[in-house]
């Protein structure tokens, strides 16, 4: 058959049309705009929750005589110091006669500070124990609801006799996790204060310590006052010391003891709305004249009181 000029066949047409469909495809999916890709949240990792120190907001006891430690305690609990021993008792001390054979505290926890060794307990299984990371010996009773515990000092020169127990069976039971918590609290103390400055009055024959970053400030005397003044402070609180007359005040809640190192002072004790804590009118009459004491703990008291404490237990009067 006889080729016509200028035709061309109906297939080379065909591919020639492919072939312009696919190269427009090409160009229409590389100029075509992308989407962005979504970022995925990243999963947090799992924390497991701090355990809450339900023992962080208590109160504190320090006693500074002969053997120096520490405890903390509720605030429904009460102290009563007593020679060479402290109570800190819950509900309401009994008024005995002397020589009663009744424990005046229904509900205690008792630390003896002249407890001596565990000599006078040979009458009993003995039971080597830890407290508070402190080598421990306890005397097992019948009655093991109450506990009767010897701890020892690191360099097991000092031992304090610690006892806890009720009248009633069913409140020891009910308070004997906070026992064990109390427990728990307990330090020996060294004399953490020996290099600590020193604070002299010879007017009233008193003197403590307090820490080497606080500074001491006297307070002129007003003419219409008839006390003088001195104040210690530093960045975890204030002590203002006062003697002379003219003192005096209530105290909206009921007030407690505190142990300065050679005597028991009563003071008005209380937290405040901004988180600091104070302790206010720990008085004395020295006969020629009056005393009193003011102290505050700032904010966060649960860390500063106990600087706070410790200036306080150092505190002594020399008659």
């Amino acid at each position: 058959m006889t080729k016509l000029k200028g035709y061309i066949p109906i297939v080379v047409l065909i591919t020639f049309g492919f072939v312009l469909i696919i190269a427009a495809a090409i160009v229409y999916y590389q100029l075509k705009p992308k989407p962005t890709p979504q970022s995925q949240p990243t999963p947090s990792p799992f924390t497991t929750p701090s355990p809450i120190d339900e023992t962080a907001n208590w109160k504190s006891y320090i006693r500074n005589k002969e053997i120096k430690f520490s405890i903390k305690y509720p605030d429904d609990f009460k102290v009563d110091e007593l020679p060479g021993a402290v109570v800190i008792y819950k509900g309401v001390k009994l008024i005995l006669p002397p020589n009663s054979p009744i424990d005046p505290y229904p509900i205690s926890l008792g630390i003896l500070d002249r407890g001596g060794d565990c000599g006078d307990c040979s009458g009993f299984q003995l039971k080597e124990i830890n407290v508070a990371g402190y080598y421990a010996v306890e005397a097992i009773h019948e009655n093991t609801l109450s506990r009767d515990i010897w701890i020892y000092s690191p360099d097991r020169k000092k031992v304090v006799r610690v006892g806890y127990g009720a009248h009633d069976q069913k409140d020891v039971q009910e308070n004997k996790l906070i026992f064990e918590k109390m427990l728990s609290t307990f330090k020996f103390l060294g004399d953490e204060t020996a290099s600590w400055k020193v604070y002299t009055n010879d007017e009233i024959k008193f003197s403590l310590r307090y820490p080497p970053n606080w500074i001491s400030e006297s307070v002129p005397v007003q003419t219409k006052e008839d006390y003088k003044q001195v104040t210690l402070k530093g960045k975890e609180g204030y002590l203002d010391l006062l003697w002379g007359s003219g003192f005096g005040g209530a105290c909206p809640q009921e007030y407690e003891d505190i142990s300065i190192k050679n005597a028991t002072l009563k003071v008005c004790h209380g937290v405040d709305a901004d988180g600091s804590e104070s302790w206010g009118g720990f008085s004395k009459d020295l006969g020629y004249t009056g005393f009193t004491a003011n102290a505050k703990a700032y904010p966060p008291h649960e860390t500063n009181r106990e600087v706070i404490l410790k200036i306080i237990s150092s505190m002594e009067f020399n008659q």
